[in-house]
């Protein structure tokens, strides 16, 4: 399932998830998913065909949220808090949030809009 994210295969991945939703919470052997993988690889696209059919799977799906705030992808967040807002209360294994992880890399805009 990463592989395909990685490929940017999302019709193959848009039917990998309606076959089993689950398949969004794998994790590749560095920890990724395949929501993360789409955030960093920029696949904004991809990404918001895959969660306006799975709202409630960027609340599950690893920590979307949190890459997208060290990348300083202010498209990504703004699809994601729109899409359900209490992703900015998730934490990763460590306790960080979106909100640390835009501070600590200095994004103010990314920030900005969380606390909108």
């Amino acid at each position: 399932v990463t592989w395909t994210a990685k490929r940017g295969d999302v019709d193959l991945l848009e039917l990998m998830v309606s076959i089993n939703p689950k398949t969004l919470n794998h994790r590749n052997m560095s920890g990724e998913t395949p929501l993360m993988i789409l955030v960093e690889s920029d696949n904004i696209e991809a990404f918001e065909r895959i969660i306006k059919k799975n709202p409630d799977a960027i609340l599950k799906a690893g920590t979307p949220v949190i890459v997208a705030a060290k990348k300083n992808d202010t498209k990504a967040l703004t699809l994601m808090i729109e899409t359900r807002s209490e992703v900015l209360v998730q934490r990763d294994a460590s306790g960080l949030t979106a909100a640390i992880a835009a501070a600590g890399k200095g994004h103010t805009e990314s920030l900005e809009l969380m606390i909108k």
